[in-house]
């Protein structure tokens, strides 16, 4: 049958009106999902499994709601402000305004525009579908038009962008690296050299653990010629100046650079992977303990290994909307084979067991969104978290503090001492001192990235991780 001049307008029209009406559907839908939010949970603050059906794509606001209801009237106070309070050093009182870092309930934060942005309905399937026909086709407007070679130590245009560092850039390797301006630590410098002086009246011992970034210093050198990124240089300076402070610190870096570099990165997201993470273990236990446990714990033949086959697309990834059957890679969660006896306490998800390794995985990430960022907090996103180890050869009591690189390292980091409490400061609204009062730790381990170096004249996000009050 052949469509001829009216007949083919006909199914035209009707295509484009079905559209129309499917995209003004669409529409309604996710207004309706936000007014659900704004009169059922802000307004009248209803508490309904409804919510997990009507945001079935959206893990983020899941997690938000839950945190929200689950933080009232439970048997485990995640009011952290009120557990650990603000007190004045003089009289030991708690300080009238109790004064607070963070805010802990987010969902209220979450405004109309996300609706039309993060978490439009089904957000990752349209990007993810539309970034595949871009690609398809030849368009790639996502990322910089300069993409770095590492092996023909070039460039696509032949050119060299001066300060360049505000690109997200894919290498010849398939990893993506986010370029990293200049920054002034004095900041984070007072901010460490303060809280030493506060935990050596104590007899308390503080390291400062710098994480590696993914641009090891070989790599720096090499793509001089084409990026200007300061990651290296600022990790050097704040180490250099921490330590004529006399604040003991660890650089990570040269371990990274002394194994496979890159193999310790996700390709697609700027954390260490679980390799990464039993060997940055490794090293901090060796400085903590002197060498006393049992080092077979670290040997990675001894893990079994849980393999998610193409199955994680990391934060770059969802930056560019990468899909997940093209640019997925492997996640592997990595279990110790030897027996282990641990007893886990995250209360905001109300975990307090007796239990082994295998416990601390939050098989939902993987179950509920199999494919984007969030797998990376497969041991929970939670910002209070202790493990104690009944195996553990030594008395260490460590407080580790810190951001996201340490939400997959504190399980393993536990397997090495006796005790471990890991605090996000990020979320964490209470007094650090007060819990330090309560926790006696011997030793505090404060470990960032270099990312997390705050300059509060450049920008103001992370400053909470360098509160410690």
């Amino acid at each position: 049958m052949i469509l001829l001049g009216g007949d083919f307008l006909k199914i035209i029209n009707k295509v484009v009106n079905t559209v129309i009406y499917l995209l003004i559907f669409i529409m309604i839908l996710n207004v309706g999902r936000w007014l659900i939010k704004v009169v059922g949970i802000d307004m009248l603050d209803a508490n309904t499994t409804l919510y997990d059906s009507i945001y079935a794509d959206d893990l983020y606001l899941r997690t938000m709601i839950g945190k929200h209801f689950d933080t009232e009237g439970n048997t485990f106070n995640t009011n952290w402000k009120e557990v650990y309070p603000f007190m004045d050093k003089q009289t030991g009182e708690i300080l009238a305004d109790n004064t607070s870092k963070s805010k802990n309930d987010e969902i209220n934060d979450v405004t109309f525009s996300y609706f039309y942005d993060d978490g439009f309905i089904f957000n990752e399937a349209f990007v993810s579908v539309g970034n595949s026909l871009k690609r398809k086709i030849g368009i790639n407007n996502d990322l910089s038009s300069v993409v770095y070679s590492a092996e023909n130590n070039n460039n696509k245009n032949n050119t060299k962008k001066e300060n360049d560092t505000s690109n997200l850039v894919e290498l010849d390797n398939g990893y993506y690296v986010n370029l990293m301006e200049n920054r002034d630590c004095s900041y984070v410098l007072d901010k460490l050299t303060n809280f030493n002086s506060y935990l050596e009246e104590k007899n308390i011992e503080l390291i400062y653990v710098q994480a590696p970034g993914k641009i090891s210093r070989e790599m720096e050198k090499e793509i001089k010629t084409m990026y200007n990124d300061n990651s290296n240089d600022l990790s050097d300076e704040l180490l250099d100046r921490l330590n004529q402070n006399n604040v003991d610190t660890l650089d990570l870096r040269p371990t990274f650079e002394a194994d496979n570099y890159t193999s310790l990165f996700y390709m697609t997201d700027h954390h260490w992977n679980m390799y990464g993470t039993v060997l940055a273990s490794k090293t901090i236990v060796d400085k903590l303990t002197k060498g006393n446990y049992d080092n077979k714990i670290y040997d990675i033949n001894n893990y079994d290994i849980d393999r998610y086959e193409k199955a994680y697309v990391g934060a770059y990834g969802t930056q560019l909307a990468l899909p997940v059957n093209e640019f997925g890679e492997n996640l592997d969660v990595l279990i110790p084979k030897g027996k282990t006896s641990l007893n886990i306490y995250i209360p905001e998800v109300e975990l307090n067991v007796d239990g082994t390794f295998a416990d601390i995985v939050d098989k939902s990430i993987i179950e509920e969104h199999y494919s984007v960022a969030q797998m990376y907090y497969i041991y929970y996103n939670c910002c209070f978290n202790r493990i104690i180890n009944n195996k553990a050869t030594n008395d260490h009591r460590v407080l580790l503090l810190g951001d996201s690189f340490n939400s997959t390292l504190y399980p393993y980091l536990a397997l090495g001492v006796k005790e471990l409490l890991f605090v996000d400061n990020r979320g964490f609204d209470g007094s650090i001192e007060t819990l330090i009062e309560d926790y006696k730790p011997d030793t505090v381990i404060v470990l960032n990235t270099t990312s997390s170096i705050v300059d509060p004249e450049v920008s103001e996000e992370n400053i909470t991780l360098w509160d410690f009050r």
